[in-house]
């Protein structure tokens, strides 16, 4: 049996290819229908009704040998591998699959639509009290150790930008276009908004309210925990007051809630360290990490494996959900069209009369808007709705998802 795993942690995804044919995402009796849209590691393991990955592909090679490649980073392959340790007739190949740099050069990309979009200067205050959130949003992140990569080509493409404005605005049959009021690079006025929009993880601070580390040190922090997911947990010596709050710890990777893995223990001395980690070790489902206080680089690795992805797929809900509100708003042209063509017709043909109206001029703005600006929503929705992603496309062109 021939199968393959594309696997993005950023999404997350797993996409399946079985003796060459891709399965469908949406058939809901297909192999890992249940599974491929969390993290790999939640579902390696038996958990619950679920079985555990070598379970279910013992059971669809019927005894056959299976070849299985992995699409994906290093650290997700060594856990894969680690799961089948003790299947028989595997053989399993590692090919490299970087989706965190291909979701950094998208999220660069939407940002500098959304500069080319220009919110603070429309003339649609759904859209003006978006770009002040991102100002606050910037203000907060202001002291993150961020420097955006794309200022400087946002900057020399400035007069590429308003050539493109204009050619569209002179097709636009809306009425005048006043460009001077619009700064020339598209940015958001003198203070980029979209600074708290990063492209890349090292300018998502870590949030009090939104961590994607939560420490445990109480049974409130613990149940708040419980009710989440999709996160990692540091637990404090405080809340493991005996051995048998290991077991209490397992409601956290209840439901395929988060890897053991993804759980850190943190003690204050070696002796209480070793302690909790040899009971640990008597368990097959008490896998979590133990470490001291004082200890190194722990944090780093569960950051790359985790923390990093769950950043980037919090930054890009986040574009997701500007674009929401712009497809929303471009909903409105027929709106606004039949709007300005009737007090058109109320004034006839004096056209000093409507034209002093304030709600024609504000439809008449809005439509410049939407026209001028159609071509970056396009662009955006585009990048932001992409789930192939160029890698899989170019080494199967035949595939569409």
């Amino acid at each position: 049996m021939e199968l393959e795993f594309w696997y993005d942690p950023t999404m997350p995804e797993t996409m399946l290819k079985l003796e060459g044919n891709w399965m469908e995402r949406n058939d809901i009796y297909g192999f890992l229908y249940m599974v491929q849209s969390l993290p790999l590691q939640n579902w390696l393991y038996p958990a619950g009704s679920w079985p555990g990955i070598q379970a279910h592909l013992e059971s669809l090679s019927r005894g056959g040998g299976t070849r299985l490649t992995f699409f994906g980073r290093k650290a997700d392959y060594d856990d894969l591998k680690h799961a089948l340790s003790g299947m028989r007739d595997l053989t399993l190949t590692f090919e490299p699959w970087n989706t965190e740099d291909i979701c950094r050069e998208r999220l660069s990309e939407m940002k500098n639509l959304l500069r080319k979009l220009n919110l603070k200067d429309s003339p649609f205050p759904e859209l003006v009290e978006i770009a002040a959130g991102l100002a606050d949003e910037a203000s907060v992140s202001a002291d993150a150790a961020f420097v955006s990569a794309d200022e400087a080509s946002v900057s020399a493409d400035a007069a590429s930008v308003s050539a493109d404005e204009a050619s569209v605005s002179a097709d636009a049959a809306s009425g005048p276009v006043d460009e001077a009021s619009e700064p020339a690079d598209g940015v958001c006025g003198s203070t980029d908004a979209l600074s708290g929009l990063p492209d890349d993880v090292s300018g998502f601070p870590d949030e009090e309210g939104d961590p994607w580390l939560r420490t445990i040190r109480n049974e409130e922090e613990f149940r708040l925990a419980c009710r989440t997911g999709f996160d990692c947990c540091r637990v404090e010596e405080e809340f493991l007051d005996s051995f048998e709050k290991l077991e209490v710890l397992k409601k956290l990777t209840a439901s395929l809630k988060r890897p053991a893995d993804s759980i850190v223990c943190v003690f204050e001395t070696e002796k209480k360290k070793r302690q909790f980690a040899d009971y640990a070790a008597m368990f097959g489902d008490c896998d979590y990490r133990f470490v001291l206080r004082t200890d190194a680089g722990w944090e780093d690795s569960l950051r790359y494996k985790y923390g990093d992805p769950i950043r980037l797929r919090r930054c890009l809900h986040r574009y997701l959900e500007i674009l929401s509100c712009l497809k929303k708003v471009f909903e409105t042209k027929p709106f606004l069209e039949q709007t300005k063509h009737s007090i058109e017709i109320r004034y006839g043909r004096n056209l000093d009369a409507f034209t002093d109206d304030p709600d024609w001029e504000s439809c008449r703005s809005k439509l410049d808007w939407l026209t001028r600006k159609k071509v970056y929503l396009e662009d955006y929705e585009r990048v932001a709705e992409t789930r192939m992603t160029e890698n899989v496309r170019l080494k199967y062109k035949e595939m569409e998802i």
